[in-house]
């Protein structure tokens, strides 16, 4: 590893390192969409514990529940939506989370997001639907979870 990025918390002790320079990176800035992409639980838990907003995003990068989603990382996307992300939230481009979850190909992914309450009748830019989207071995069951869930899910 060239440089690292030490993130601190519980007194100094240092918890989470992190390459500093991550093709893709946001002027050479670790983001927490970055971590949230590579599956960097630890690094996710201090940039939020240091106060990090979980649904934050630098312009031209997707927040970090879409992350999570896009590369299937089932345990920062957990954490997230612990922590409040938005499973509905969008920024300017009309990143939706469920459209990442819909291009991982992992219906356990899509689960997660609708039964947080994403909604299966979401458009993403340019008015295509979920639906048109998904792709892969298991489309069919995709598609299932994305039909049967009502557009607003009951709550709890």
């Amino acid at each position: 590893m060239n440089e690292a990025v030490w993130l601190v918390r519980d007194n100094g002790r240092a918890t989470a390192r992190w390459p500093a320079k991550l093709p893709g990176a946001y002027g050479g800035e670790l983001l927490l969409s970055q971590a949230a992409f590579h599956g960097a639980t630890d690094i996710v838990i201090a940039m939020l514990d240091t106060g990090a907003h979980v649904d934050s995003a630098a312009d031209g990068t997707p927040p970090a529940l879409y992350r999570a989603a896009e590369s299937a990382e089932i345990d920062v996307l957990s954490l997230l939506l612990e922590r409040g992300a938005l499973p509905n939230g969008v920024d300017r481009k009309n990143w939706l989370p469920l459209l990442a979850a819909v291009y991982s190909g992992e219906p356990e992914v899509v689960k997660m997001l609708l039964q947080a309450g994403a909604s299966p009748k979401a458009k993403p830019a340019g008015g295509s639907t979920l639906v048109q989207h998904v792709r892969g071995p298991f489309a069919a069951d995709i598609i299932a979870l994305l039909e049967a869930t009502p557009s607003k899910p009951k709550r709890e």
